[in-house]
């Protein structure tokens, strides 16, 4: 199997807030500057009127247009609904309209009692609320966002993936042992930088960079999903990153914050710290890495 071959139905993406009509094109065959068949799903935030969480806003749609967008998409691809945040009714309403799968920040027994209900209910933890819990992979979960301490933890990886699926943020990794991975997860659930602010939280402790490719290729057999973030950005942005991930592509510099840049993470000697089974504990360390 070549590297185009294992990447198939493996990419999450976003539906971007301005350009959906982008998105459409990606996940309908031969439509977009992507290769559909990479397209494993695209993710969306229940409407606004629906509650959840700060990432719960609006899009450019009325409510009745939003639901006719997820049903459209699900003609071409699954759509993963984020953030319903324990609403039974929320979740149920969504399962209806023909989504499967869910993400959510933490367990309620609420979701023990759909999956009964519902056989194929798909409930994966996110990443966010749960930051700093970097050894809880809760069983109960159907999948679970990989904590950004354990990405290079190969051995732990594949413990785990026979327990439950994995998820890997492909283009969200910062500087090792980051000190404000907080404000990585958290700034864009922050409802001013929603509805003001479409720029990526830029980190005083490095910039938001992405994980090379050896690495997610050594990843690849022990996970279910690559997700790509970039819900407030424009499409380039992501496709940018699969491109380069699938077929070796350079990654083009966007805008002031260089958030696209190389060199953010190839100043890491990931070689070496694959080989220590890093967990990024640098402080504690005295190799140098980076």
């Amino acid at each position: 199997m070549n590297i185009y071959e294992k990447f198939i139905n493996k990419f999450e993406i976003p539906l971007t807030l301005r350009e959906t009509n982008a998105v459409f094109d990606n996940i309908k065959e031969d439509g977009g500057f992507l290769d559909s068949k990479l397209v494993q799903s695209v993710y969306m935030p229940v409407y606004y009127t629906d509650g959840g969480s700060g990432r719960a806003f609006s899009y450019p749609y009325d409510m009745e247009g939003y639901y006719e967008l997820i049903k459209e998409i699900l003609k071409y691809k699954e759509i993963v609904i984020t953030y319903p945040e324990g609403k039974e009714e929320v979740i149920e309403k969504y399962y209806k309209m023909g989504v499967k799968s869910f993400m959510v920040s933490k367990w309620k027994e609420e979701y023990k009692e759909l999956k009964n209900k519902y056989s194929d209910l798909y409930i994966c933890r996110s990443i966010v609320g749960n930051a700093y819990e970097y050894d809880n992979y809760d069983e109960r979960f159907d999948a679970i966002v990989v904590p950004y301490k354990d990405m290079l933890d190969i051995e732990k990886i594949k413990e785990v993936s026979k327990k439950v699926d994995l998820v890997v943020i492909a283009n969200h990794f910062c500087k090792p042992n980051c000190k404000n991975l907080d404000n990585h997860c958290y700034y864009h659930m922050k409802s001013e930088n929603l509805k003001s602010n479409n720029t990526p939280y830029v980190c005083p402790e490095g910039k938001d960079s992405f994980i090379p490719r050896e690495v997610l290729y050594e990843l690849l057999p022990y996970i279910k999903t690559v997700k790509m973030i970039g819900r407030t950005l424009d499409v380039i942005h992501y496709e940018n990153y699969i491109n380069y991930y699938v077929f070796g592509e350079p990654i083009m510099q966007r805008d002031k914050y260089d958030y696209m840049n190389l060199t953010t993470i190839n100043k890491y000697n990931f070689s070496n710290m694959k080989n220590m089974n890093c967990r990024f504990e640098c402080d504690k360390c005295n190799k140098k890495c980076y």
